[in-house]
């Protein structure tokens, strides 16, 4: 199983500075999921999903994913298209 805690930091690593508001959601999303059961680790996975979807849901999909972009080395990560 994935773990959550690692695939912000990947993703953190990739965003860009100006994206503040982007960075502390997540690392908030990531300091509640280093104190959740593993019973209730799903939510946390869903909650960091929402913060995904509120950033981006406003642009086009061919804007998020253009080839090269920082937006979409961080999906990449986020959709394990590397594979762990």
């Amino acid at each position: 199983m994935r773990s959550l805690v690692k695939v912000i930091d990947q993703m953190l690593e990739v965003i860009p500075l100006n994206e503040g508001r982007l960075i502390a959601q997540l690392k908030s999303n990531q300091s509640s999921a280093l104190y959740t059961s593993p019973e209730t680790m799903g939510f946390r996975w869903a909650t960091t999903a929402e913060t995904l979807q509120d950033r981006f849901d406003h642009l086009e999909d061919h804007e998020v994913m253009r080839e090269g972009s920082w937006t979409k080395e961080l999906f990449d990560i986020w959709m394990d298209k590397k594979g762990s």
